[in-house]
C-alpha cells in the first residue's frame, strides 16, 4: 500500500514538472523579436532614392511616390518623353536638402520644368514645389510678372545650388527672350535680376549665349521694382 501511494506522488511530481517546462518555453517563444525580413517584411526600409544621374524611369516613377509633383507635368512628360531617360536632376542644397528638377514637356525648342525643395533633416522628409516670379511677355513687347510653378526654357544651377539661372526663349532662332537669375537660400525662389531683348527683331540676331547662367550679351536689364 505504502509502495502504491509513493508511485501515484512521483507520478504526480513528474507530471507537474513537464507541465512548468512547457509553459516556460512556450512564453520564451513568444517573446522572442521578430527578426529582420531581408525580403520585405515590416522592419526593412525602403530603398534609397538614386541621386546621380542618370535616371530612369524607374527612378523617376520612385521620386514622384516620394515627391508627389503634379499630374500635369508628368502628363505632359508621358506625351513628349523620347527613349528611357528619366527627366531628372538632383541639386544638393544643404546635407539632407536638395532642390530637384523635373522635366515636364520636352517642348518644340526649350523645354519646361518643376522644382520641388525635399527635406530629410527633420523626422520625416518634406516636398514643398517651388512657386517662381516668372517674367512673361504675351504681345512679345512688354512684359509681365505672374508666379508659376512650371518654368520654360534652358536652367543652369550654381555649384551650390544656392543660385538658378533661365533662359526663357521667345522664338525657335534663340535670338531674343527673357532671362532671369533666382535666389534659392529660402523657402522660396525670389528673383533677383533679369535682362530681356523684346521684340524680337525682324531679320535674325545671334543666338543667345548662356554661358555660366550669365545673361546673354547686350540684353538690356529689366527692372525688378514693379
Amino acid at each position: 500500500m505504502l509502495a502504491s501511494w509513493l508511485t501515484g506522488v512521483v507520478t504526480l511530481l513528474i507530471v507537474t514538472f513537464a507541465a512548468c517546462t512547457s509553459s516556460s518555453v512556450s512564453s520564451t517563444e513568444t517573446s522572442r523579436p521578430t527578426a529582420t525580413d531581408s525580403t520585405g517584411g515590416v522592419e526593412s526600409s525602403p530603398p534609397a532614392l538614386r541621386r546621380n544621374s542618370p535616371f530612369s524611369l524607374d527612378d523617376r516613377a520612385a521620386w514622384r511616390a516620394a515627391l508627389k509633383w503634379p499630374t500635369s507635368c508628368e502628363e505632359a512628360f508621358e506625351s513628349s518623353k523620347a527613349g528611357e531617360d528619366g527627366g531628372l536632376a538632383v541639386h544638393e542644397l544643404a546635407p539632407r536638402v536638395a532642390i530637384v528638377e523635373v522635366l515636364c514637356a520636352s517642348g518644340a525648342y526649350q523645354p519646361s520644368h518643376v522644382y520641388l525643395r525635399y527635406d530629410q533633416q527633420g523626422a520625416s522628409a518634406t516636398a514643398t514645389l517651388l512657386e517662381f516670379p516668372v517674367l512673361t511677355s504675351g504681345d512679345g513687347s512688354s512684359i509681365e510678372k505672374s508666379v508659376e510653378t512650371e518654368v520654360w526654357g534652358e536652367s543652369w544651377f550654381s555649384p551650390d545650388a544656392y543660385e538658378m539661372s533661365v533662359l526663357t526663349l521667345s522664338r525657335q532662332l534663340a535670338d531674343c527672350g527673357i532671362w532671369s537669375r533666382y535666389a534659392l537660400s529660402g523657402r522660396q525662389p525670389v528673383l533677383t535680376a533679369a535682362s530681356a531683348r523684346l521684340p524680337c527683331p525682324a531679320s535674325q540676331g545671334p543666338p543667345a549665349q548662356f554661358a555660366n547662367g550669365n545673361s546673354p550679351l547686350r540684353w538690356p536689364s529689366v527692372s525688378l521694382s514693379k
